[in-house]
């Protein structure tokens, strides 16, 4: 299968919904319908998918960033500062960590916090890639 990543996500729609059907605790799958929804800004839906993803894996850390930036692009700052704030606690190294707080400082006024949040995220080093990616 070629194409792009969305794409081929896209193609597994049904595979993963047969999969999640079969074991609902398949938090990677239930993460992965997230990203499609979102993908196809159904946010409300990627909300739920995420937190369906959460429930099988409460600690999921990239779960616990897709859930806290879409309940943010809801408006729903309480639970995006629940799950940023969980994600900080059970992942105190994840890359994108600044970058969260500081969407959720901007969204909550906090104009200079932002900025430094923000700050601290673009110094971090880019991630390395490999050949085979």
């Amino acid at each position: 299968m070629t194409g792009r990543p969305w794409e081929i996500r896209r193609a597994l729609r049904r595979p993963l919904r047969k999969a999640v059907k079969a074991e609902p605790r398949l938090a990677v799958a239930w993460r992965e319908l997230g990203v499609l929804a979102e993908k196809g800004s159904h946010w409300t839906e990627a909300r739920r998918l995420y937190e369906r993803a959460l429930a099988a894996e409460p600690d999921g850390a990239d779960t616990l960033f897709d859930h806290a930036r879409v309940c943010l692009r809801l408006g729903d700052r309480a639970a995006a500062r629940r799950s940023a704030e969980h994600l900080m606690k059970s992942h105190p190294k994840y890359a994108a960590s600044a970058y969260l707080k500081g969407s959720l400082l901007l969204a909550e006024g906090d104009r200079n916090g932002a900025r430094r949040s923000l700050e601290e995220f673009l110094a971090q080093p880019a991630p390395t890639v490999s050949a085979s990616t």
